[in-house]
């Protein structure tokens, strides 16, 4: 069942204890906690296009979520951003892209590091010298 715009719990509707149903949500729309529809942690829930969401029937016209995917729990194929540290547990990386861009502000050091075993081989990149303009600052160092 796929659910556009505003949704009630009537849109479940009223079933025998025990059966599930899948919903998807094309669009966004509040799910409001209630003994009609418990959800978890008993918080209100904004779906978003894309987001499927299962709920088993209580009886009685009361449902249960029981599990989610959230569509911006994952990045899009094409573009996103992520925050914070990432590892990559590979023996390869491939980039396809022409260039690969380390930035932050100053004074942040910026490296490409080779290891071997944990020890860091090769570092190369730039250091957290202060930008005073003109083209000064940030050294580059092997």
């Amino acid at each position: 069942m796929s659910i556009t715009g505003a949704a009630t719990i009537n849109s479940l509707g009223t079933l025998p204890s025990g059966i599930v149903r899948e919903l998807s949500f094309a669009g966004a729309c509040t799910l409001t906690n209630s003994t009609a529809l418990v959800l978890p942690f008993a918080a209100n829930i904004t779906t978003a296009a894309g987001d499927i969401y299962t709920f088993r029937s209580l009886g009685s016209g009361n449902w249960v979520m029981t599990s989610s995917t959230k569509q911006s729990q994952y990045l899009p194929l094409s573009g996103g951003t992520l925050t914070g540290p990432v590892v990559i547990n590979s023996a390869s990386l491939t980039l396809t892209s022409t260039q690969l861009t380390l930035n932050a502000p100053t004074p942040s050091d910026r490296y490409c590091i080779v290891n071997t075993n944990g020890v860091i081989r090769w570092r190369w990149g730039g250091t957290n010298s202060a930008e005073s303009g003109s083209n000064a600052g940030t050294d580059w160092v092997l």
